[in-house]
């Protein structure tokens, strides 16, 4: 019987380099999602990884570059990658132009961690998520928590990499389906280990509805023209819509259809006005306030 081929993993880089060559990194997590893992042909920034005794199993040239700044000056370099690791590796030399400006032991023995929440408390609104981490050899941990509503094969993060072992979820946010899980990682800078929630489902979401335009609590003249703005968007396809939309006012009436509606002559007063995006069995509402006259 032919063995299962075994996912490639990739070993997330995040991290500034500094004027100076440090090179400051975030703690990284070993995945199997491949999205990113793209090399720089010209980069001088280059991560070998190498085994126990030394020898080299990958280089991998790193994309680096500027961050977006507000048009000031910006010395500091974002370094953001992913990287095929294979698994004898045992150190990560981080190289610029030829010169070690980092390096990374692997860590003999990887985190231990279990996540305590559990959907029979009902995943529903606003719950907080908690787990439990430790290191056999006291390593700091760091933890990352995501979120699928497939089974796995897809996930969204939920949380930045953070030291804390509690988030907040906010269910009413995310996608329906009938295999939801959720997923905490714990790094200790290389080492990943993942506890996985029971499997629970959820009902599918309604069209979230945004209103981009006015913002709540404008006020305007009588005279003046006001411009509605907004859209919905469907957490399961992760679709946009922008066409079924309708637009209301608490005093007027049906203000109008579409992303965008053009008014002049609201009746003074407090105007409630209310959103409505999504096909039929599947709308969501959106309001905020605006004071005329």
């Amino acid at each position: 019987m032919t063995k299962p081929r075994e996912a490639t993993q990739y070993f997330t880089i995040s991290g500034v380099l500094h004027p100076d060559n440090r090179l400051e990194l975030e703690h990284g997590f070993l995945t199997t999602e491949p999205g990113h893992a793209v090399e720089e042909p010209d980069s001088a920034l280059v991560a070998e990884l190498a085994d126990e005794r030394g020898r080299p199993l990958l280089r991998f040239r790193l994309p680096y570059g500027l961050p977006c700044t507000d048009g000031g000056p910006a010395a500091d370099r974002l370094v953001i990658a992913k990287v095929p690791y294979p698994p004898a590796t045992r150190t990560i030399r981080f190289v610029l132009d030829g010169v070690l400006v980092h390096e990374l032991e692997v860590p003999g023995e990887a985190p231990l961690v279990e996540l305590a929440w559990d959907p029979g408390e009902g995943a529903e609104g606003v719950r907080v998520v908690r787990w439990r981490g430790e290191h056999p050899q006291g390593r700091p941990l760091r933890y990352l928590l995501s979120y699928s509503a497939d089974d796995g094969q897809t996930w969204r993060p939920l949380s930045l990499p953070v030291a804390e072992t509690e988030h907040e979820v906010d269910f009413a946010r995310l996608p329906g389906g009938a295999r939801c899980v959720l997923r905490v990682l714990a790094s200790d800078g290389v080492n990943t280990t993942a506890a996985l929630s029971k499997t629970f489902s959820r009902p599918v979401q309604p069209c979230y509805a945004m209103i981009l335009e006015p913002e709540d609590g404008t006020a305007c003249g009588a005279a003046d023209r006001v411009r509605l703005q907004g859209q919905g968007y469907y957490l399961e396809e992760r679709q946009p819509e922008l066409d079924r939309l309708d637009w209301v006012s608490s005093l007027d009436g049906p203000l109008g259809e579409g992303a965008i509606v053009e008014l002049s002559g609201l009746s003074p007063g407090t105007h409630t006005i209310t959103l409505t995006a999504g096909r039929e069995g599947r709308t969501g509402a959106a309001t905020v306030t605006i004071r005329v006259g």
